[in-house]
């Protein structure tokens, strides 16, 4: 009986209630339950390569809130990948660091770590200043910005 509502649950979609029925010693007790998907394991979790900054960022998992005790809403990109000569390494990223903001733009995932570079080479801004959770610590790097320097 385990193995037939083991399948019954997995084949029950998330967007309507899962109506659950238990019956013992004559009494019978029915209950809805709301199911959810099952989090996404960090190593599936997807990255991206940033050039300007030579670092690869990730997106922030279930997993990860636990393991960092951060809510539910917390945003953000981890530091998957820091090339020591990039100009992330330059700022002083690491590996791990959990990047908030990027300037005045705040982080809440890839696109909008992005999109706050876009933004900041658009209006031309001479530094990058980033705002990232390093364990217990809050710090806040700069980093002269990739486009204002000649290669």
């Amino acid at each position: 009986a385990t193995g037939a509502l083991d399948q019954r649950i997995r084949n029950a979609s998330t967007l309507e209630p899962f109506r659950l029925t238990v019956r013992r010693e004559g009494r019978e007790l029915s209950k809805s339950l709301t199911l959810v998907e099952e989090p996404t394991p960090v190593a599936r979790a997807e990255q991206r390569w940033n050039d300007r900054l030579q670092v690869v960022v990730r997106a922030l998992t279930f997993y990860d809130r636990a393991e960092r005790a951060l809510a539910a809403e917390q945003g953000g990109v981890l530091l998957e990948r820091v090339e020591n000569g990039g100009f992330g390494g330059l700022a002083f990223l690491r590996t791990g660091d959990l990047l908030v903001r990027i300037n005045d733009r705040e982080v809440r995932d890839l696109d909008s770590f992005e999109a706050a570079l876009v933004a900041a080479e658009q209006r031309g801004e001479e530094r990058l200043r980033f705002l990232v959770l390093r364990g217990a610590d809050t710090r806040l790097l700069f980093v002269d910005a990739p486009w204002r320097v000649q290669r």
